[in-house]
């Protein structure tokens, strides 16, 4: 055998090998690529109901048209502590259980005003803070993109 093809093949297979754990190819992946966050698909889009329905779209451009939500993310991700993060994450995730358990299906599909409404219920009567926090942070910083858009 050559060996410059032997040295060849070798190296064509070992940058393979290095590539192969970044090609990700589930349903669940995210659109937007974060450095310390690992967030899936469900995360993303109950983020962007949510900024949707704090910044909804009508004469002017909404917060889904300035990106707002991509904003928060990046945000979260960098410019946070790791424990911010983790509750960040965690008030998520405990709004979309209780989204989908007194809603009955995602947050997303409901009209404007029934997704406000419960947005802002939320906000003032949550008994638990990691929603709440969750919430507040999240209108915040929405806010914030827009405004400086």
């Amino acid at each position: 055998m050559n060996r410059r093809n032997a040295l060849k093949n070798l190296g064509l297979f070992a940058g393979g090998m290095l590539l192969f754990p970044s090609c990700d190819f589930s349903d669940e992946k995210a659109n937007i690529v974060l450095t310390k966050l690992s967030i899936n698909s469900d995360q993303e889009s109950l983020l962007n109901s949510i900024v949707d329905a704090i910044l909804p779209e009508d004469d002017t451009p909404g917060g889904l048209f300035v990106k707002a939500h991509n904003f928060i993310w990046v945000y979260i991700d960098e410019c946070t502590s790791e424990k911010d993060q983790q509750r960040f994450i965690s008030g998520l995730n405990d709004f979309m259980t209780l989204a989908n358990k007194k809603l009955g299906k995602k947050f997303a599909v409901y009209p404007h005003k029934e997704r406000l409404a419960f947005l802002e219920s939320n906000i003032q009567n949550s008994e638990n803070n990691s929603i709440k926090g969750f919430l507040k942070t999240t209108k915040k910083l929405a806010v914030l993109c827009y405004m400086n858009s």
